[in-house]
């Protein structure tokens, strides 16, 4: 398939890109080699292919959760580098 300057002013006109002369040639000729190889893959035959999500249908096993002791409030801000009023207090990031 064959791209024309003015689908690659569009998609610069979209993209916020602002090419000059040779630059827009090499859009041009980049874009149609893309085209055509999407023309290729089209071309297969994928009826029996099983759709996938992920190339390895290998997963993480889980394991079930289990409720353990935690810590106290008390624990957790005797090891708090400051603390104000019952809470952690960090730098204020915004």
């Amino acid at each position: 398939m064959k791209v024309s300057r003015g689908d690659v002013e569009h998609i610069m006109k979209l993209a916020y890109l602002d090419l000059k002369g040779e630059e827009k040639e090499k859009m041009i000729h980049h874009f149609s080699r893309i085209l055509e190889y999407f023309a290729k893959l089209q071309e297969l035959d994928t009826a029996n292919v099983e759709p996938l999500s992920h190339v390895i249908e290998e997963s993480t096993p889980l394991r079930d959760d289990e409720v353990g002791e935690g810590l106290s409030q008390e624990d957790v801000l005797g090891m708090a580098p400051d603390k104000e009023g019952g809470y952690i207090k960090v730098p204020r990031i915004v």
